[in-house]
């Protein structure tokens, strides 16, 4: 099993360090290759394999190589998605956020008009 070959402190998790040192053996180049990855930046294969925790679990590995298996055009892509799921979850929590904030705004603003309604201005109208 080519996980376990890697995992060399049996925790059940790649590290950066662990995949590296995998990658780095001919025997994985060649194997890689033959599946159409590119195993020359160990940084960019870690980063599309990981979902952002900063280790690789044995499904995230499998899953990973399955779906980045192929023409060189689909490895590049694989990060531009997995940045762009990324973002998209940021944005939606910034919207959110943006929403509380302008809720919280109108509810400080609704007292006030309801008080210049109703009280007669101290100044005096120069009109």
């Amino acid at each position: 099993d080519l996980f376990a070959e890697a995992d060399f402190d049996e925790d059940g998790l790649l590290s950066f360090d662990e995949l590296e040192s995998l990658i780095s053996k001919p025997k994985v180049q060649h194997w890689f290759q033959q599946l159409g990855i590119d195993t020359s930046d160990a940084a960019l294969l870690f980063e599309i394999l990981d979902d952002g925790d900063n280790v690789i679990q044995q499904d995230e590995f499998i899953n990973g190589i399955t779906r980045i298996k192929g023409a060189a055009r689909s490895q590049d892509l694989v990060p531009l998605m997995t940045n762009l799921q990324r973002l998209h979850l940021q944005c939606q929590h910034i919207a959110k956020t943006c929403e509380k904030l302008e809720s919280s705004m109108h509810a400080m603003e609704a007292p006030k008009h309801t008080m210049s309604m109703t009280y007669p201005s101290p100044m005096p109208s120069l009109l």
